[in-house]
Formats: C-alpha cells, sequence, structure tokens
C-alpha cells in the first residue's frame, strides 16, 4: 500500500467522501480513512433540500440515492401554534425535488463514489492516534489499522473531517474559539402507520416550548 499522498482525509462520511471526490476528479493522489466500517448509520437529519441535490447529483451519486427509495418531497409546511404557512419548495439549479435521504445509504454511497476514483484509496477500521510533524508541519498521520497494527502516512495536507469532537483538531491544539452550551434535548424516532395530508412535506411545529420536525 503507498504510504505517501497528496492529501490525508480523516473522517469518510459526508463531508471527507465528497472532499475525496472532488479530490480525486482533480487529479490529486488522496488516502480517505475513518475507523468505522461502512454501512453504518449515525444520528442526523434526513432532510436533504434541492440545492444539495444539485450537488449530490454533480458528484454523480443521484441515481443510486434514488435507489433507495428516498421519498421526493416538494412541499413544505412551518405552524407556530395556531398559524400555519406551507406551500411549494422553490425550484433550484433546475431541482424541484427535496429528499428525506438516510445517512446509512447516503454515507454508504458516497465512499463507494470516493472508492471508484482511480486516485483515491480508502482505509476503513483505520484509527488515527497521532499526526506526524516535520519543522512545525502537520505532514501525515499514525494509527492503528484493522489489524491493530501501526501504520504512518505521509502527505502535504491533512485534512480533518472527522466531525465535531474531531481527533485532528485535538492533536494539533486547534484553539476553541466558540462554545455554545446546549439548552435543549433532540429525539430521533421511526414511526409507521402515522397520520399525514397524504403529501409527503418536510414538517415543522412549535407549540408553547415544544417543536416537532417530521420528515
Amino acid at each position: 500500500m503507498n504510504k505517501t499522498y497528496d492529501v490525508i482525509i480523516t473522517g469518510a462520511r459526508v463531508a471527507g467522501s465528497t472532499l475525496a471526490i472532488y479530490l480525486g476528479k482533480a487529479g490529486f493522489h488522496v488516502l480517505l480513512v475513518d475507523q468505522a466500517t461502512f454501512p453504518k448509520d449515525t444520528l442526523s437529519t434526513h432532510t436533504f433540500f434541492n440545492n444539495t441535490v444539485a450537488l449530490l447529483r454533480e458528484i454523480g451519486v443521484m441515481d443510486k440515492l434514488l435507489e433507495t427509495n428516498a421519498p421526493p418531497v416538494q412541499d413544505i409546511k412551518f405552524q407556530f401554534e395556531d398559524t400555519a404557512i406551507e406551500g411549494l419548495i422553490p425550484k433550484v439549479d433546475g431541482e424541484e425535488s427535496c429528499y428525506c435521504i438516510r445517512r446509512t445509504y447516503l454515507d454508504q454511497i458516497l465512499l463507494e463514489q470516493a472508492k471508484s476514483q482511480m486516485n483515491v484509496t480508502v482505509l476503513e477500521r483505520f484509527r488515527v492516534t497521532d499526526v506526524i510533524h516535520a519543522d512545525d508541519t502537520v505532514a501525515g498521520v499514525e494509527g492503528l489499522d484493522g489489524n491493530n497494527e501501526k501504520q504512518e502516512f505521509s502527505a502535504r495536507l491533512v485534512v480533518g473531517a472527522d466531525g465535531r469532537s474531531s481527533i485532528i483538531r485535538k492533536l494539533v491544539k486547534s484553539e476553541l474559539k466558540i462554545s455554545i452550551s446546549a439548552k435543549v434535548g433532540i429525539y430521533f424516532g421511526y414511526f409507521s402507520e402515522f397520520r399525514d395530508d397524504n403529501v409527503p412535506k418536510f414538517e415543522v411545529y412549535k407549540i408553547k416550548d415544544n417543536t416537532a420536525i417530521l420528515f
């Protein structure tokens, strides 16, 4: 396996895989690593508006996402107490429909698209444990592979795309600029036989201190 790349990206979900696809198409040699194995779910919204649909189509994954039976949505509804506002979502970049896409499918399809790029190498089950420095510059990463063996890789650029608790951010001691304490609790759930308006919508309801979002 090659040990030297133009770019190493840690984190292979939406941000990391998308960046790897674009860099691979531009001719850069990329190593994309993640400590997880895919498919793997993650706690996230499933709402993708049509500006994002245009991007997903641009990078070549929209047709595969449609094969997962992701429901198209063209209507939106907001209700605050007794006042409701609803209507069609405006067309963006030629896209009329938004979609409700499960992250299990999205992340896997994006990762497979990244793997299909000639210049992109994907390494799952790789846990970054440290960064490699050269003249006060980050020049690579080291970590443990799926066999718990130490591996080192070097690159001109290392990107931390591994989320809000990024190990790269911690390893390079990046200064935390803003921290805001959470003031609400959010609960996700999947429901069947749920009463609706018979038209797929993205819906937001706020009644006193409670908010419900349906997609």
